[in-house]
């Protein structure tokens, strides 16, 4: 029976090395369009990035998100009343921090509700 192919074990042992790192540098490289944007609210509320929701923000605390480059969308609605929501339009294009405070507490009072600080120390 005729050989097709000559290829020895060093061959072998080269090609699939080679597709091994290449697959590990595009994995490394695919991380670099990432920014940080770090997120602070004045009240409790629920933070939502491009309708994917990522959790609670706590009065006084920071939470910090890895989000790809370019335009997202940023939703923050109220825990104390679910009617009361800050949306913020953010533009990653470094892989510098962003930080973005959002102002929950004077939306909360234009609502007319209740808003003394201590319904924000759990």
């Amino acid at each position: 029976m005729p050989k097709l192919f000559n290829i020895s074990r060093f061959s072998l042992r080269w090609l699939f090395s080679s597709i091994l790192v290449i697959t590990l540098c595009d994995n490394v490289f695919a991380l670099d369009d990432n920014g940080i944007v770090v997120v602070e609210s004045d009240a409790p509320c629920e933070l939502a990035i491009d309708g994917k929701v990522i959790g609670i923000i706590d009065f006084g605390k920071f939470t910090s998100v890895s989000v790809r480059f370019g335009e997202h969308i940023l939703d923050c609605k109220s825990v104390q009343d679910g009617r009361v929501a800050v949306r913020r339009k953010i533009d990653v294009d470094s892989r510098r921090q962003q930080i973005l405070t959002l102002e929950i507490l004077s939306e909360l009072r234009k609502m007319g509700v209740e808003t003394s600080r201590r319904h924000f120390l759990f």
